[in-house]
């Protein structure tokens, strides 16, 4: 199954002046960590999360360092070379005539603030020696307290990723200055060393230089980051462990399939469990990994209730196989002698546990008598019969009852005024005026009396038909 990612098209881009570190990529539950060069800070969170296709935060900007104005000294000034204040301007702070020290001090605008922003201007004093000129140590530089005058202390600092060799500060003492300048040297991390069940893999080992830890197979880290770096201080950090799982070996599901969304099977690795067609989860479907996996449901066959569901109106459903009322399974439905199924006959198991909609057993329509000698009697609905018939004619799907006289009749004989019925033109049986029930009453009697047996003697059942 194909992993969730951000809604980013085609990854986060790192701020300008600044660079981004994803874990894990852009899939769900990543972080992305950002950092800005030197000289620019982050404005923004510098780490946001992969939840929910989206990023928890937009994306920082790196904004300039600004220094502001240095302060002006007492009896000297303040110059801007730039004009700006910014990271990497230049300041020039010097003392009005007649003070000293004579030359003017440029002071910059670092990552901690102006270096070299304070002077001393003192009124000249020609008779005390001055101290020579220092320059600064290689990727490093220096700073007075008061020039190259008597007492003045120069302090050396090195750039990041360097350290001091030597004395940090020269005093001015007499004309000349106490120790020698310092040196900066390359601070190296030298190779990180692998805690138990982990490997390291690394590329440079000075300042800022990034080493990645992985853990041997059935061991996960301990703690929310796999990488180290190296510090100011010389060393890497911070120390990453790590620990026994517990949760290498998944045990199979039975009728179902377990997914993840990861590299590989982690500390706090969580396993969803989808059962298959015909089958219900019973139970919670995830495990989360957490020393061991934590307890996950099961998939059981999808079965329908019977119960009540067996017994219809005027009919009752059968099982096609006896006892089995598994997901897919079927079921007859059959009506009552003198009912018709109205509707499906058929019923099936569905996967909500339900039983498909299935027909009702509906009462067959009641027959009518008839009897006499008709010129059409011999075709009743379309089914042509030898001899003199009676017909009950009903709905599609009812049965069909014929009676043939025992004995033939004159076609000039009476005919009983109770019996009597005519056929209209095309050749259908209707009944006369004086036959039709006026009421209810009469209706209710005569259905009554057409579902007793038929008396006349003269009439003898034959077989019975069952319209389709």
């Amino acid at each position: 199954m194909a992993r969730d990612r951000c809604l980013v098209s085609p990854s986060i881009n790192p701020p300008c002046q600044g660079n981004v570190s994803l874990v894990y990529g852009t899939y769900n539950g990543s972080e992305a960590s950002f950092t800005c060069a030197k000289g620019y800070a982050i404005n923004g969170s510098d780490v946001i999360t992969c939840k929910n296709h989206t990023w928890s935060a937009p994306v920082p900007v790196c904004l300039v360092l600004d220094c502001e104005l240095p302060p002006v000294p007492p009896n000297g000034s303040v110059r801007l070379i730039s004009g700006t204040t910014t990271y990497g301007s230049v300041a020039v702070l010097a003392c009005n005539t007649g003070f000293e020290p004579g030359l003017p001090e440029y002071s910059y605008c670092d990552v901690d603030g102006w270096t070299n922003s304070t002077i001393e201007c003192q009124v000249k004093s020609y008779h005390i020696p001055k101290c020579p000129a220092v320059d600064p140590p290689s990727n490093g530089n220096i700073s007075f307290s008061n020039g190259p005058f008597n007492g003045s202390v120069g302090t050396s600092g090195c750039k990041e990723g360097y350290k001091i060799s030597g004395n940090q500060t020269i005093t001015c003492s007499n004309g000349t200055w106490s120790g020698q300048t310092p040196v900066c040297e390359l601070i190296d991390c030298g190779s990180p060393v692998p805690t138990p069940k982990s490997n390291v893999k690394y590329g440079e080992t000075k300042v800022g230089s990034k080493a990645v830890v992985d853990c041997t197979t059935g061991y996960e880290i301990n703690g929310a980051t796999d990488t180290m770096m190296c510090r100011q201080n010389g060393t890497w950090g911070p120390e990453i462990t790590c620990f026994k799982t517990g949760c290498t070996d998944l045990t199979a599901i039975n009728n179902g399939k377990y997914t993840f969304y990861a590299d590989k099977i982690r500390n706090k690795t969580t396993v969803t469990l989808a059962c298959n067609n015909g089958y219900t989860l019973s139970g919670v479907d995830s495990s989360v990994c957490d020393g061991s996996w934590s307890k996950i449901g099961i998939c059981e066959k999808i079965r329908c209730p019977t119960g009540d569901f067996m017994a219809v109106p005027n009919g009752a459903i059968t099982l096609n196989v006896k006892d089995v009322t598994d997901y897919g399974s079927t079921a007859l439905e059959a009506c009552n002698v003198g009912y018709v199924i109205m509707g499906e006959s058929i019923t099936t198991c569905q996967a909500d546990k339900t039983w498909s909609a299935h027909g009702s057993c509906e009462q067959c329509s009641t027959p009518m008598e008839r009897t006499g000698d008709y010129p059409h009697a011999n075709t009743i609905s379309g089914a042509s019969v030898g001899g003199l018939i009676v017909g009950i004619i009903v709905g599609v799907g009812s049965t069909v009852v014929y009676m043939r006289r025992k004995s033939p009749v004159p076609k000039s004989g009476p005919i009983k005024a109770e019996t009597a019925q005519r056929e209209d033109e095309s050749g259908q049986i209707q009944m006369t005026d004086r036959n039709k029930p006026k009421n209810e009453k009469q209706q209710k009697s005569r259905a009554n009396d057409e579902s007793r047996e038929v008396v006349n003697p003269s009439y003898e059942p034959v077989d019975i038909i069952t319209t389709k």
